[in-house]
């Protein structure tokens, strides 16, 4: 019975998800005090985009680059790691299917102007 519902099981296999539209990168270190503000400002924000075809990745630099470097690496994004030269307290709006940065979030911005960024950036990714 066993064997039937695992030789089943892997006859149906789900269709691998849609890679999203918008990658939110998240250029971050625990000693970064704009970094630590960013994520309060943004924490109010994140449940409106649960359903949203947006990832939110975050590159930590707090002990060095190299973990951040890798995590760039895999999803495409080295060049744009590159030319940030390991600063961090940003979140960069990069079209997924482009690699071509839309926005870049900052303190600058309240939980308002995110949410309006957040949604211009994915009404032009993937376009």
């Amino acid at each position: 019975m066993i064997a039937a519902f695992m030789a089943i099981s892997l006859l149906v296999q789900e269709p691998a998800p849609e890679p999203p539209d918008l990658l939110a990168v998240n250029f971050f270190s625990h000693f970064c005090g704009p970094c630590l503000v960013l994520d309060i400002r943004l924490e109010p924000v994140l449940p409106d985009y649960t359903d949203a075809s947006i990832e939110f990745v975050r590159l930590n630099q707090t002990f060095g680059q190299g973990r951040a470097r890798d995590t760039a690496a895999a999803y495409g994004l080295s060049d744009i790691y590159e030319q940030t030269g390991g600063s961090s307290g940003f979140i960069l709006l990069i079209d997924q299917s482009t690699g071509e940065i839309l926005d870049r979030l900052t303190i600058a911005q309240d939980a308002t102007e995110i949410r309006q960024r957040l949604d211009r950036a994915l009404h032009f990714a993937g376009r």
